[in-house]
């Protein structure tokens, strides 16, 4: 909920394919905030498609798309505007900055779905947690500056790793499969994908290690890989793991 008078459900999509474009042409959506880096069909060209068939359909009033990138060069929002679409943020995201955002396109009235790069998802706990000794070792993300940059919504923090967690354990399995297959695509687009979300999250050390997978993808010098994905899995475990004892708290 972005204020007491507005709700909205968050739906995500993975790839903007035949599905994705369906859901687009069945559904009033208010605003799209669209991930430039999609595999199938990338933001630029999702982008095209939504806006020729508002066009051809003589749509009054276009729907919003919103860039999202991690990429900040000079010149790049205006490259994505010029694509059609109507406005640019960066990740990581930042919770302020992105409800200003969405506040800026939406009106008080839209309570349809908005396509982001991730579901909504409950999560409840009580704020006071049990000192034990697993809160004084290192923990896999910085937790409480995590929290501050989400608006100290951590229902929203908690189901944002949630929808993480369940993405990751999928994307683990789909590179595996790549290493066999020497699918350095998949793997570069698998490990970009994770270093956004540890980015987010403020996960460095999942960062560090999806960063290293993917540039080895991309230099196609994988001999590591296998050691790097499973490397991997183990930072996503100890997220769950931590994950798990914040939710244990008693309420």
């Amino acid at each position: 909920m972005l204020e007491s008078s507005i709700k909205i459900r968050l739906t995500t999509l993975n790839t903007f394919n035949d599905h994705g474009f369906h859901m687009f042409q069945k559904s009033r959506t208010h605003l799209i905030l669209m991930d430039i880096q999609m595999p199938e069909m990338d933001g630029y060209q999702a982008t095209d498609a939504i806006r020729n068939y508002e066009a051809e359909h003589k749509t009054q009033n276009p729907t919003p798309i919103i860039a999202m990138t991690a990429h900040v060069l000079e010149g790049y929002k205006e490259k994505c505007l010029a694509a059609g679409m109507d406005d640019f943020i960066t990740k990581p995201l930042k919770q302020k900055d992105f409800l200003a955002k969405v506040r800026s396109w939406i009106t008080p009235e839209a309570k349809q779905p908005i396509l982001l790069p991730y579901s909504e998802f409950k999560a409840k706990r009580n704020a006071e947690k049990k000192e034990t000794d697993q809160e004084e070792e290192a923990r896999p993300l910085d937790y409480e500056k995590a929290l501050e940059e989400f608006g100290g919504d951590e229902d929203f923090l908690l189901g944002v790793i949630g929808e993480f967690l369940k993405k990751a354990v999928a994307q683990i399995e789909i590179m595996r499969k790549a290493l066999k297959d020497n699918d350095t695509e998949t793997i570069m687009r698998e490990a970009h994908s994770i270093k956004g979300a540890a980015g987010n999250l403020l996960a460095e050390d999942l960062l560090s290690v999806a960063s290293q997978l993917e540039q080895a993808a991309i230099a196609g010098t994988l001999q590591a890989g296998p050691v790097m994905v499973e490397r991997l899995n183990t930072e996503i475990a100890r997220i769950s793991d931590f994950v798990e004892f914040i939710s244990s708290a008693d309420p």
